[in-house]
Formats: C-alpha cells, sequence, structure tokens
C-alpha cells in the first residue's frame, strides 16, 4: 500500500517533500498513544500545534515531561542496526525524550528512547550531503544506531518515577 500524505512539507522539519513523511508519522504517534493508554499513562497528545514535542507527560509536581517521536519509513524490516535520526534543527528545541519508531508497510515497530541531552550528547553528527554506504544525508542531523536505545519498557519506568 503507498502512503499518501498532502503532496506538501507538513513543516520545515518534514524531509519528505510530497508530504508522505505525516502518514509514517501519524502511525507512529498513534501506536505511541497505544503504548501510553496500555500502560496507564496518562498524556495529552499535541502534535497538532506544531510545536516543538508530540505528547505531554506530567509528573506528579505538575512538571511536563515532552516526549517527541521520530518515525521513519522503511522498505525493508526494522533492524537495531539501523540508525534513529534527528535533524540538527530540533536540538535548541524545548523537548526531553525522543522515542523512535520504524514503519514497514504501514506497521509500526517501537525501536527504543532516549533523553534529548543523551541523544545529543552521544550521537554522530553528519552533515547534508555526506554519504552513509549508498545514501545521502538530506538534512544535518544526529544519529545513532536503534542498538544504542533504551528500550520501552524504561520508558514506563522513568514516565513513573517522575510521580514518585
Amino acid at each position: 500500500m503507498k502512503s499518501l500524505g498532502t503532496g506538501r512539507r507538513f513543516n520545515h522539519m518534514t524531509i519528505c517533500e510530497n508530504g508522505e513523511g505525516q502518514h509514517v508519522g501519524t502511525l507512529a504517534e498513534i501506536e505511541f498513544s497505544r503504548f501510553l493508554i496500555m500502560s496507564n499513562v496518562q498524556h495529552a497528545w499535541s502534535a497538532c500545534d506544531k510545536g516543538p514535542y508530540d505528547f505531554a507527560v506530567m509528573d506528579i509536581s505538575g512538571r511536563m515531561v515532552g516526549i517527541d517521536v521520530k518515525a521513519k519509513k522503511r522498505n525493508v524490516p526494522p533492524s537495531h542496526s539501523q540508525d534513529a535520526h534527528v535533524t540538527c534543527d530540533q536540538e535548541l528545541y524545548e523537548c526531553h525524550v525522543y522515542v523512535f519508531y520504524s514503519v514497514t508497510d504501514d506497521k509500526p515497530t517501537a525501536m527504543g528512547w532516549i533523553g534529548k541531552g543523551d541523544f545529543w550528547r552521544d550521537c554522530r553528527r553528519v552533515r547534508k550531503g555526506d554519504r552513509d554506504g549508498s545514501f545521502e544525508e538530506h538534512v544535518d542531523a544526529g544519529k545513532m544506531k536503534y542498538s544504542e536505545l533504551k528500550p520501552m519498557t524504561d520508558l514506563l519506568g522513568y514516565l513513573k518515577s517522575c510521580w514518585e
């Protein structure tokens, strides 16, 4: 099934020019929301606001934890040897956690999560035009292997610790 978009970029951060990435991102956000619901984590979805994160979770003191879901469309099955990817312009955005999904044939697979500060401290930086095998980078970005991320079950522990 071919993913459909609006025919244009969602915003300046969207890499896919034809809007196709909106479909992939929405699938990942729906799957992450299901994950939070099944885990009894109260949350608010804010991606429609085009702000710095997709979900907000509040801790007991009222402090908000901003979670940004990153989705990558894949033509091959997801693997922990693949890369998590965040464009450099998002480094300054107010967000606390990145959650990564690979989407193959419209099926989102959670690959893991990492705190924003840890990501930018430990990622390898690439520049637009750099080559990674046969792939040419579309934008300046930070990348790390999915295998370097924390498992989703650890995210629940982190989020629940916010309330204790």
